[in-house]
C-alpha cells in the first residue's frame, strides 16, 4: 500500500509530520527482521522508518513515524498521495533475505540490506 502523510504548516511552512507505511505479510509463514523505506518522490529524500522484528502469516502492520525534524516538502503536498515508493526488506523462515518494492518489484538481497544502508547514505535522508 503507498505511504501516507500527515503534513503540518501549510504554504511555504509546509513540513512532513508523520508517514504511515502498511504492510501485509500474505505468506503462511512468518517474515522477520523488517525494514521499510519511504522515498519522497519531490525530493528524493528517503525516510527510514523504525524495524519490526516479527509480522506474523496473514498479519498487518503499521510502520508509523513522527518527525520532530524539521522536512520541508518541496512542491505540492498532493505530489504525495500514493506516489512515493515503499520498500520493504525482510528475512523469510529459510533465512533468505528479500527486497519488495511498491511497485510489486521482489528480488533477493543480503542482510545488512544493501538499500537500507545506501538510502542512509542519501543526503538529507532521515532516520529517527
Amino acid at each position: 500500500a503507498p505511504a501516507q502523510f500527515k503534513i503540518n504548516g501549510g504554504g511555504d511552512d509546509k513540513h512532513l509530520g508523520e508517514v504511515v507505511a502498511a504492510v501485509h505479510n500474505y505468506g503462511s509463514n512468518p517474515i522477520r527482521n523488517v525494514a521499510v523505506v519511504v522515498t519522497l518522490p519531490t525530493n528524493g529524500r528517503h525516510l527510514i522508518l523504525p524495524h519490526q522484528e516479527m509480522i506474523g502469516p496473514g498479519e498487518n502492520h503499521d510502520f508509523r513515524q513522527c518527525y520532530q525534524t524539521w522536512i520541508p516538502l518541496p512542491g505540492s503536498s498532493s505530489g504525495l498521495k500514493g506516489k512515493a515508493p515503499v520498500t520493504v526488506c525482510f528475512i523469510d523462515h529459510t533465512d533468505q533475505a528479500w527486497l519488495r518494492t511498491s511497485d510489486g518489484d521482489v528480488a533477493r538481497t543480503t542482510v545488512p540490506y544493501p538499500f537500507v544502508e545506501e538510502a542512509l547514505k542519501t543526503f538529507g535522508s532521515v532516520r529517527e
